[in-house]
């Protein structure tokens, strides 16, 4: 369209077009007349358009997750001097990254289509990502906002770092020497240890030969029961 600077006879009346600059809120105010084929002039009509400020989309960093988890993301949000009505999906995660979801993906989660409008606070706060397996980087989406004025956000940005999955190393258990203990008697040994990237949940003790003794589960002289075969 061409820029109005001046005042003049316009053409075309079904044509006007307003762009508000990007700083200004309040009413932008024009005027004009009319002039028929007889050269009369009106009287001077004015037009009043109020300008609001559309919303403020928020960009948004998401917890880091291993590639092996879904992770549930912070919730949508814009800022305005009206009510933000809804939020739109306008850019999904590239397939290379992984896929959002509606709920999480565990539980019955739906898949997020871009272009989709959330209008519930629920639905915004209860989105979710499950990284591609073996992908590591950002993945990001985008999102905006609109208010009850129908007035369009900007475009914000949602990055979730995705990083890779712990690898499961086996546990490792640590040598023990007991003190020195007489032939004729019984002994206490101290309790076995092992460490693991995870928990340790069984110990499996092979037990020596007899010609040497008796492990014992328990106090021997209390009833403890001998380790003949190896036992959890």
């Amino acid at each position: 369209g061409t820029k109005i600077t001046t005042a003049g006879p316009v053409v075309d009346k079904n044509n006007l077009y307003f762009k508000p600059n990007s700083s200004f809120i309040g009413n932008f105010i024009f005027t004009y007349t009319a002039t028929d084929n007889q050269g009369t002039e009106s009287n001077t009509a004015t037009v009043v358009i109020p300008v609001m400020q559309a919303p403020v989309a928020i960009d948004k960093d998401a917890n880091s997750t291993p590639n092996d988890k879904s992770v549930k993301l912070p919730a949508l949000e814009a800022t305005d001097d009206q009510t933000v009505a809804s939020y739109t999906i306008a850019t999904l995660p590239l397939a290379s990254q992984g896929t959002l979801y509606l709920g999480d993906p565990t539980a019955g989660g739906t898949l997020v289509t871009a272009g989709q409008v959330f209008t519930s606070t629920t639905d915004i706060e209860t989105l979710y990502f499950k990284p591609v397996s073996g992908y590591t980087g950002n993945a990001t989406f985008t999102y905006q906002a609109t208010d009850d004025q129908n007035n369009l956000s900007n475009i914000a940005t949602v990055t979730i770092p995705v990083i890779a999955a712990a690898t499961n190393g086996p546990p490792v258990p640590q040598d023990k020497t007991a003190d020195p203990v007489a032939n004729n008697s019984v002994a206490q040994l101290s309790s076995l240890v092992a460490t693991d990237d995870g928990t340790v949940v069984t110990y499996t003790v092979t037990p020596p030969a007899t010609s040497q003794g008796t492990l014992y589960l328990g106090n021997p002289a209390q009833g403890g029961q001998a380790i003949t075969a190896p036992k959890l």
